[in-house]
């Protein structure tokens, strides 16, 4: 498959028939079955919350070595260990 990937570390698959298989080390996007994020490792220092926005809902990532709003991609490059 020749997906794309985006800046922000997610696969983004060619829009042609149906959605293909989930790749290796990712989850389908609930809000486009042609989009894959990377799977988040479990972490003690990331809370997430679902905030509502308006009409819709966004998911919030707080770091709490950090302390601070953080992105899935800082999660997925994060190299501190939580214990």
């Amino acid at each position: 498959m020749n997906y794309r990937k985006l800046p922000d570390g997610k696969l983004m698959a060619p829009r042609r028939g149906r959605p293909p298989a989930v790749p290796d080390g990712y989850e389908r996007d609930p809000g486009d079955s042609y989009v894959f994020l990377p799977k988040l490792q479990e972490c003690d220092y990331r809370i997430t919350e679902v905030k509502a926005n308006g009409c819709c809902e966004k998911i919030v990532r707080f770091c709490e070595y950090h302390e601070r709003e953080v992105s899935r991609k800082e999660c997925v490059d994060c190299t501190i260990q939580s214990t």
